[in-house]
């Protein structure tokens, strides 16, 4: 019995799935179905612990991050706000491609003692943080091309400006901005 990916093994036999595993074929597939899959885990688990983007909700969690990490850039943002979904897509690929800089997002609403401290009164807002100090920000989209479809390598060469990440060049060394507060 072939096994192919459209296959319903609802109406099939336990003697026929059985037979159909010792089809080479087949189980040299699902091996490297299986690996391809822990290998993706493997670089996701990396992902967050290295860096990541994830979301906080509670200003301790933010500032703990914030004074732990030596790089951080932390995004500002309302859940209703379409600008913020926009800056949002944004981050979370550079996050991926920039692994010694800690990703943050937090909702305005949650945090109102920080956006108060750091006088935050529009959004989005991204705010970079440098061995626990607040450095630089991003408000809206003025530095951007006052545009919502700007390019994500316009963010990506933002931050590296303020320091907030490390680039790569064309031979793929990492090559930090001037900027070294």
């Amino acid at each position: 019995m072939a096994v192919s990916d459209q296959d319903d093994f609802s109406d099939v036999s336990d003697s026929e799935l059985l037979e159909g595993l010792e089809d080479d074929e087949y189980r040299e597939r699902r091996i490297q179905e299986l690996q391809s899959d822990i290998k993706r885990r493997d670089m996701e688990a990396e992902f967050v612990s290295r860096g990541g983007y994830k979301e906080y909700t509670s200003e301790k969690e933010v500032m703990d991050v914030a004074l732990k990490q030596v790089k951080v850039i932390v995004h500002f943002f309302h859940p209703r706000f379409k600008r913020c979904e926009i800056m949002d897509t944004h981050l979370e690929l550079l996050a991926y491609q920039h692994p010694g800089t800690k990703f943050l997002k937090v909702n305005v609403e949650n945090v109102p003692f920080l956006v108060e401290k750091l006088k935050i009164k529009v959004l989005p807002c991204v705010i970079t943080f440098r061995q626990g100090v607040a450095r630089e920000r991003l408000v809206g989209f003025q530095d951007l091309g006052q545009s919502d479809q700007f390019a994500t390598k316009t963010l990506e060469w933002k931050l590296f400006q303020m320091g907030a990440i490390t680039n790569v060049d064309q031979d793929g060394e990492r090559v930090d901005s001037d900027y070294d507060d």
